[in-house]
């Protein structure tokens, strides 16, 4: 949630230039193992569909700009209409443990 309280799934400081308060930035793909695992699967979902987002500004058939669609998980070409969307390929993480439960 943000400093209002408003719900976010996710939110992208590097293109919001108007959220004015300096905050710590940590690379998920080192600090997601440190969630539980159901928030794990929260944090590297957002951070691939942030980073599809700054990617996928322009369409790839005709140049175009392209409009964010189906609530920001798709895109569609202003100009010919080819519709673009966030590949939710899915990802696995795995733990190892022995006998003990020590982590290897």
């Amino acid at each position: 949630a943000d400093r209002a309280g408003t719900p976010l799934f996710r939110l992208d400081l590097l293109a919001d230039a108007a959220y004015p308060d300096p905050l710590p930035f940590a690379d998920t793909r080192t600090h997601a193992p440190l969630f539980p695992p159901a928030d794990n699967v929260w944090v590297l979902h957002a951070t691939g569909l942030t980073q599809w987002k700054r990617r996928s500004s322009f369409c790839a058939a005709c140049g175009a700009p392209a409009n964010l669609v189906d609530g920001g998980t798709g895109r569609r070409c202003s100009s010919c209409g080819v519709p673009s969307k966030h590949h939710r390929d899915r990802v696995v993480a795995l733990r190892r443990e022995n006998t003990a439960g020590e982590f290897g």
